[in-house]
């Protein structure tokens, strides 16, 4: 039943989701000022495919910096190098 009602989602490029044997998860930017470095977050892929992005039920909020891509696997604490990607990223409001 449609009752008008829009429900914001949270996507995230697929490239960002880490998927193991223990689970789903991405690695969250933090940037004290003088550092970045990268905490794992689990999170479960939603129902929202839209493109090359992919909704997740995270522990994240919008605004938060994931890594998409990296050279190596990286570990929660690790400091890492920010590069901003320079582009749109999709906006998307699901009505159910």
């Amino acid at each position: 039943m449609d009752d008008g009602v829009s429900t914001a989602v949270l996507l995230v490029h697929r490239d960002a989701l880490i998927i193991d044997e223990s689970g789903t998860y991405v690695s969250r930017v933090f940037d004290s000022g003088e550092t970045s470095f990268v905490v794992e977050i689990p999170v479960k892929a939603g129902g929202v495919i839209l493109g090359e992005w992919v909704q997740i039920v995270p522990l994240l909020r919008a605004g938060d910096q994931v890594v998409i891509r990296a050279d190596e696997r990286l570990d929660s604490g690790r400091e890492v190098d920010i590069t901003k990607i320079v582009g749109g990223h999709p906006s998307l409001s699901k009505e159910h």
